[in-house]
């Protein structure tokens, strides 16, 4: 792995020498990283604007404004935690990542085009997009270069419709032309998901954060599939086995939800554990969940409990998705309506049990590299941005790993061969 000083080629947004009047902060202050973030988007022309809630967990919502005043595109986030400093932190982190990871992250001339059949046949052959790839012989798709984490070379080309929706999509075609893509993207853009972004005060902890959002949403995939597809029942943590503290959350944001908050624990091969917080729909009330992968039980377990609380804000929660085009296929039609009330009614239990997580973001690294090498996958790192302090925006893939969470997004698409693997698996 490259040493933190290492940034690979990354895109600075700021011109190269110039002064900072800061230095990225120890990782343990939501304060000073704050501070550092916040100075990061003042440089490039943006200031946060905050809405802050106090409850069981305290609440931000944080918008980025231009110059002029106006919202900067895609910029909000939202974020809790233990107090306003966290939760403030975690929002302004948010909405700086999506403002950088949307179109201002593509870059001409670090896209290089590689034949379909190329990339399908290589790199991205356990993926579930590759039978569309290769019925595109012939086609050049833009890509970017990425670093293999365990070796720190420029070890694969991954394409940008992987992670960018907004190049893939319908109205994506003001920036392909930009860069003179010709491909359809029309059967790709389904397979395109915003998912395996990370920001942070150092690159370390923002491929942390990438990666274990990209567990996360391997493992919520495997769980959607082994419930609606091969209808076994889930996993389920007994909450009297949580220790005090996460019983009171527990407790807590029931009482806020007014509603059961089944905790299943979707903890894959990969051994990184991975909650799912759940509040069955009720009449006339959709389903709420919350869903986090940490190295540490207790942290999956808090961040899956809280996150169903932003969605208690105004402007938070998501619109009603349309499914109907999925209709016409009862199986994925069931996968992303995702109503476990069913599945609930007959579960296995098991009890909390914690474990431990490295402090330091660099021993976390190491340790998720290690857990994904030993179940045969490889992590790839592309720096999308860095800013003054040496704040850093990451994009990571890790071929192999199940996307078919964007079903329950409305897409119409099938799983890869691990999700396949684990429909027909007995276990």
């Amino acid at each position: 792995m490259p040493s933190g000083g290492e940034l690979g080629g990354a895109r600075r947004l700021w011109p190269a020498g110039a002064p900072s009047e800061f230095s990225a902060p120890a990782l343990g202050g939501a304060g000073p990283a704050t501070a550092a973030i916040e100075q990061a988007a003042l440089s490039l022309g943006l200031r946060p604007r905050w809405r802050l809630w106090a409850g069981s967990v305290s609440l931000a919502e944080c918008d980025l404004l231009d110059e002029a005043g106006a919202p900067a595109s895609g910029a909000r986030g939202l974020g809790k935690g233990r107090d306003q400093a966290e939760a403030r932190l975690y929002a302004l982190g948010e909405a700086l990542e999506r403002f950088l990871t949307g179109p201002t992250s593509l870059d001409s001339a670090a896209v290089r085009f590689i034949a379909a059949e190329e990339l399908a046949d290589g790199v991205l052959a356990q993926e579930a997009s590759a039978p569309l790839l290769r019925q595109l012989t012939g086609s050049a798709i833009a890509c970017c270069a990425y670093q293999a984490l365990h070796t720190g070379q420029d070890d694969a080309t991954i394409p940008l419709y992987l992670g960018a929706p907004w190049y893939a999509g319908q109205d994506g075609h003001v920036y392909r032309d930009r860069v003179g893509d010709r491909a359809d993207y029309q059967g790709l853009s389904r397979y395109s998901v915003q998912s395996g972004y990370g920001l942070a005060p150092t690159q370390d902890e923002a491929t942390v954060h990438a990666l274990l959002e990209t567990v996360e949403r391997d493992a919520c995939s495997l769980l959607t599939l082994r419930t609606f597809i091969s209808g076994r029942q889930p996993t389920v943590i007994d909450p009297h086995t949580l220790p005090e503290d996460l019983a009171l959350l527990h407790t807590q944001a029931q009482r806020e939800l007014d509603a059961t908050v089944h905790l299943i624990n979707a903890t894959t091969d990969l051994g990184i554990p991975t909650v799912l917080a759940y509040c069955t729909p009720g009449d006339g009330t959709p389903y709420r969940r919350g869903q986090a992968a940490a190295l540490a039980t207790r942290d999956a377990v808090t961040g899956a409990i809280t996150e169903p609380l932003e969605f208690q804000l105004p402007r938070a929660a998501p619109p009603p998705i349309a499914l109907t085009p999925l209709k016409p296929y009862p199986a994925l039609h069931r996968c992303a309506r995702f109503d476990l009330t069913d599945a609930l009614q007959q579960t296995h239990t098991t009890a909390f049990l914690d474990r431990p997580s490295p402090e330091a973001p660099r021993a976390q690294l190491d340790e998720l590299l290690a857990r994904l090498a030993a179940a045969g996958f490889t992590a790839y790192r592309r720096h999308v941005a860095v800013l003054p302090g040496e704040v850093s925006a990451v994009h990571t893939v890790v071929p192999g790993l199940e996307r078919f969470f964007a079903v329950v997004k409305g897409a119409l698409i099938l799983p890869s061969p691990r999700g396949r693997t684990c429909c027909d698996a007995r276990r």
